[in-house]
């Protein structure tokens, strides 16, 4: 079950399945959202995940391993990755395009709900001095990975950027992938 909550719109949307139980608590959920003020300080958006189980991600380095073997996977956070990713964006839900609506229902798909799976880790580098990031690949996976709510990703950087991304973008404290 998802209840996504933006103040801006003060709109509800919800995805589930149809079951008794799953009607009452979505119920209960978005009467706590509506009545919430401070649902996301800094976001303006709440993100109230209660699925049956995410899928487990196992992030491997991408096939195209961008600098050899001065690669390296890095654990990164969600939103602090969204919030610099300025260029080349995919929108929640995989947007408009056609080309990249496919791609993007393409990885929602392997990903699954409740599942084991295998995912090339995101390439990213830094674009310019102003704390914007680059996705060389994998920016559909992201999309995807960000709006079923996982809290953080492995990414595929240069080891020379890699303690510089991990200090901005890293997670607070160590997380697992899944809420």
């Amino acid at each position: 079950m998802t209840l996504r909550l933006s103040r801006e719109s003060e709109s509800v949307r919800l995805a589930t399945q149809s079951t008794p139980s799953n009607s009452i608590l979505m119920s209960i959920l978005t009467f706590l959202a509506l009545l919430s003020p401070k649902l996301s300080q800094g976001t303006h958006r709440a993100t109230i995940i209660s699925m049956a189980k995410l899928s487990e991600v196992h992030f491997v380095p991408p096939r195209q391993k961008l600098w050899g073997d001065r690669g390296v996977l890095v654990t990164l956070d969600v939103v602090k990755l969204d919030r610099a990713w300025r260029y080349n964006r995919v929108p929640e839900g995989g947007g408009e395009d056609p080309d990249t609506r496919i791609k993007y229902e393409g990885v929602r798909q392997w990903i699954g709900v409740g599942r084991r799976v295998e995912l090339w880790a995101t390439t990213v580098t830094r674009e310019d001095d102003e704390d914007a990031l680059c996705f060389i690949e994998g920016r559909h996976s992201f999309a995807v990975l960000r709006d079923l709510g996982y809290v953080t990703i492995d990414a595929w950087v240069n080891r020379d950027e890699a303690d510089e991304l991990v200090g901005k973008y890293g997670p607070e404290i160590h997380s697992p992938h899944l809420d």
